[in-house]
């Protein structure tokens, strides 16, 4: 047996037992990790209402843990994240990093955990969710966090008291630069593509499972 690896390509050479070469070949998918090693993540964040956000990475897990144990002391969930495939160009797993302790967010002890929903919508990646966060109408902000965990503010009191959490924690701003221009739009932008096409498919089960059991 013989392999030769090209770039997304493999070839297996069988020498079948009449002793004539058989040839065979497959494409392989390209890797592309859903966590982004070099990805200088600690320059990329957004406190909302004294939740902080940034998307998970190695220099954000060094920085919170240390470069030597983090792996030991990263919930299993982060871990996992590590090993994953993205499933587009710009998705990220955001975490909740820490919480600035403050009167609107009392009681909420929660650190490096993904956010899954906001207000019941996937979150594709950071500037997606700050899109979602600067559009949002409701009285209420819902954090759906790994576990089945929420956080809920009420919006009005996040929009009156984040300047001030940020003065108190010497935040000058209440996003970073890679939140704002074209390419946070376009992020967002995928965000919000990619949350369409999971609801079509969730439907689509839904619809499935529903003819199924009409049938049964």
């Amino acid at each position: 047996m013989c392999l030769t690896h090209i770039p997304c390509l493999t070839q297996l050479r069988l020498l079948l037992q009449s002793r004539r070469p058989l040839h065979l070949a497959y494409c392989k998918e390209p890797y592309c990790p859903l966590v982004l090693h070099c990805q200088a993540t600690l320059s990329l964040h957004m406190p909302s209402g004294g939740l902080v956000f940034a998307p998970l990475s190695l220099p954000c897990m060094e920085a919170v843990y240390g470069s030597r144990k983090w792996r030991t002391l990263a919930p299993i969930s982060v871990l996992q994240a590590f090993v994953q495939q993205r499933t587009s160009p710009l998705q990220q797993v955001v975490i909740l990093v820490q919480v600035l302790s403050h009167e609107i967010n009392h009681g909420y002890k929660y650190s490096v955990l993904p956010i899954e929903t906001f207000n019941g919508s996937p979150v594709h990646n950071l500037a997606h969710l700050a899109a979602m966060v600067d559009a949002c109408a409701d009285p209420y902000l819902n954090f759906g966090l790994e576990g089945g965990r929420f956080i809920t503010l009420n919006r009005q009191e996040v929009l009156e008291h984040t300047p001030h959490i940020l003065k108190i924690n010497n935040i000058p701003v209440d996003r970073s630069d890679d939140l704002l221009g074209e390419d946070a739009a376009a992020a967002a932008a995928a965000g919000v593509e990619a949350a369409r096409e999971a609801a079509a498919a969730a439907d689509g089960e839904a619809l499935q499972d529903g003819i199924a059991a009409a049938v049964e």
